[in-house]
């Protein structure tokens, strides 16, 4: 096999290309604001219930249908929280004839803190949800606010996502009914090879890292959030 002198070029350039492609396939999830109280020492609030997300999504992948809320219950098991699932809490909030909204009013937050034995509420609101496909070089195809459940890798045509998706997600100590911390994260025209339920559990996760379990980790997000304000030219 002979050796051609155009090679080298001709992979330098391929790399190059594939480079460009990559930066522009994929593109940063920046946390778009953090709020904690340094006053607080998150420790105590371990047992926690969960409110069902306002305008809470369905992602439907490969057959299985979860939603924000089921995905944040997960994540919130495994990082060690004490968890009052959801649809207890719907069963308490019938019993008591309130509404969702109604729950963290600082009458009924109260009695939620005593019937269920918890110290907070985690909540959520997803303000916009919208997962399309594309073709390497071809065009969006949106499906709306569930993802399309076909399957995505095929490999004789490669495919990626195309992610809108904003949330906000808070917790409300239920003595005083304040918002102890919130953390709200979005991205548009956000292109990945991971599939819709992968996607949304690394921004609840991201979410979830900013939220402190001890006093120690408060100062430490109150730093990062500073540097985050300083990176943004925010003073």
């Amino acid at each position: 096999m002979c050796f051609n002198p155009r090679w080298p070029h001709a992979l330098l350039v391929s790399l190059v290309v594939l480079f460009i492609q990559d930066c522009a396939y994929r593109k940063t999830i920046f946390i778009n604001d953090v709020f904690t109280n340094p006053k607080i020492d998150y420790g105590q609030y371990n047992k926690i219930a969960v409110l069902v997300f306002e305008q809470d999504i369905e992602i439907k992948e490969r057959g299985l249908h979860k939603t924000f809320t089921e995905l944040t219950q997960k994540e919130l098991i495994e990082e060690g929280y004490d968890i009052v699932m959801s649809d207890a809490l719907d069963v308490l909030l019938n019993r008591l004839k309130l509404s969702r909204q109604d729950s963290v009013k600082i009458e009924n937050a109260q009695r939620i803190k005593k019937e269920m034995n918890v110290s907070a509420i985690i909540k959520g609101d997803i303000d916009s949800y919208n997962i399309g496909r594309e073709l390497k070089h071809g065009t969006v195809r949106s499906v709306g606010r569930q993802l399309d459940p076909n399957p995505m890798h095929d490999k004789a045509d490669t495919r990626i996502y195309v992610a809108n998706i904003s949330l906000r997600m808070e917790m409300i100590e239920l003595q005083e009914a304040d918002t102890i911390w919130s953390c709200s994260i979005s991205f548009k025209d956000y292109k990945t090879d991971e599939n819709g339920e992968e996607l949304v559990k690394k921004i609840i996760k991201r979410c979830l890292d900013t939220l402190p379990k001890t006093w120690a980790e408060n100062i430490v997000e109150e730093l990062r959030q500073i540097k985050r304000l300083a990176e943004a030219g925010i003073e």
